[in-house]
């Protein structure tokens, strides 16, 4: 078994030592139940708690349970160069008693009502990919990836008020929630089956607060009154505006640590902090933002940088389907990124504008099959009203003449069936 199956493997312990962890349940808990009782367990852990890191109620309850954690390991197991194992032999039907013995007092412990209709606790896994990784040494016991083994593990669990979820930014779909095929056991767990990944992101949430904000000051809702950084980060992600916040606020604080302009950092995100090695990703995702690239879901290796763009270049999976063979992405409306996408193309374009890199750009993905074939048209046409609004701006008009790249890219682009 892996280290992770059996890091959660709870023992038979006394109930002086279940509790030394947790010195502080009684005291958070009481008589809450429900929501009552999430609202003071997040109010004890955030206490002290900063933008800078977390607070020490947080810090010694989590260093506690770790270190209780591992000094009951080192009694059962021991480092066989790929993780931990087993000192001695136990039957795994003995492992799984135990287990199940030691959640259900963690529930008693929790004050859980018996419904089995709620659950009691959640559990989360942050950068649950890091679970994915096969082992290193591939032998008849050990051929399994550290996540199979854990899900087979919790799969004991099923019947109990808890549920387990795994959090990551990755986007490596074969290897959470692989499709049928590909998945390593012909069976099907009892009571499971397997549910596609599903995404959660926050939109436009500080945007009725960013423009009640500028009504009060008497001016009207407008496309002028509006291009300021205050409303312009509300619109997109929660992240442009909490940065753009931590910038005003150093405005006004004494001199602390220096927080990077919004758009700057939407550059560094965008193009995964400028790296060599993904500068064709990077100039690629600047366009998507600007012109909005379909790519072709039916092959392998487009869906391999599709999945490249939402893990380091800040394209968005908006649905997962039931088989789980391919995403749907895309790049949304976020006018902080749409400006760090234009000044990134402007950048390597030597300020001569997104007419004479989007072409090169278009028609080497193109040629390498990883935009979407039946959309090419729409493409042209997007890029020519993209072209169009950079020429009305004053900046480009001394700048702009149609190079004969683009014109030689949109020739051959509409003449050849899509």
């Amino acid at each position: 078994m892996s280290y992770f199956a059996l890091s959660l493997k709870p023992t038979k312990i006394k109930a002086t030592n279940y509790y030394r962890p947790t010195s502080k349940v009684p005291a958070v808990v009481e008589s809450r139940k429900g929501e009552a009782l999430a609202v003071a367990w997040s109010c004890y852990l955030k206490g002290g708690q900063t933008v800078e890191g977390v607070g020490q109620p947080r810090a010694t309850f989590y260093a506690e349970a770790v270190a209780a954690a591992k000094s009951r390991s080192k009694k059962f197991c021991e480092w066989d160069g790929d993780g931990l194992a087993l000192k001695t032999s136990v039957p795994l039907s003995t492992l799984f008693e135990e287990m199940a013995i030691s959640a259900n007092t963690m529930l008693q412990v929790l004050n859980h009502d018996g419904s089995v209709y709620k659950n009691a606790c959640l559990f989360y896994f942050d950068e649950a990919h890091s679970l994915t990784i096969s082992p290193k040494t591939g032998n008849s016991s050990r051929t399994r990836s550290r996540y199979h083994n854990l899900g087979s593990v919790l799969a004991r669990l099923v019947r109990l008020p808890i549920f387990f979820i795994f959090l990551s930014t990755n986007t490596h779909l074969q290897k959470f929630a692989p499709s049928t095929r590909d998945h390593p056991s012909l069976r099907v767990l009892e009571g499971a089956y397997f549910i596609p990944p599903f995404t959660e992101l926050p939109f436009d949430i500080f945007t009725n607060e960013a423009l009640e904000k500028l009504t009060e000051g008497g001016k009207p809702r407008s496309i002028r009154n509006a291009c300021n950084m205050e409303v312009m980060s509300s619109m997109g992600r929660p992240l442009w505006f909490a940065h753009n916040k931590l910038v005003e606020e150093q405005r006004i604080l004494p001199p602390g640590a220096s927080v990077d302009k919004v758009v700057d950092m939407a550059v560094a995100k965008l193009t995964s902090a400028g790296s060599p090695l993904r500068a064709s990703q990077a100039e690629l995702a600047a366009l998507s933002v600007r012109v909005g690239i379909a790519f072709e879901s039916m092959s392998p290796a487009a869906r391999e940088v599709e999945s490249q763009q939402v893990e380091s270049h800040m394209r968005i999976v908006y649905a997962i389907p039931e088989h789980r063979e391919y995403m749907r992405t895309g790049s949304s409306s976020e006018p902080v990124l749409a400006e760090a996408a234009g000044v990134h193309l402007n950048y390597i374009s030597k300020h001569r504008g997104i007419y004479i890199e989007a072409p090169r750009i278009l028609s080497e993905n193109c040629q390498k099959g990883f935009l979407a074939r039946g959309k090419r048209g729409e493409l042209c046409g997007r890029l020519l009203l993209t072209v169009a609004h950079d020429i009305a701006n004053p900046r480009f008009i001394a700048q702009f003449l149609f190079s004969t790249s683009f014109v030689h890219y949109l020739q051959k682009t509409t003449m050849k069936p899509s």
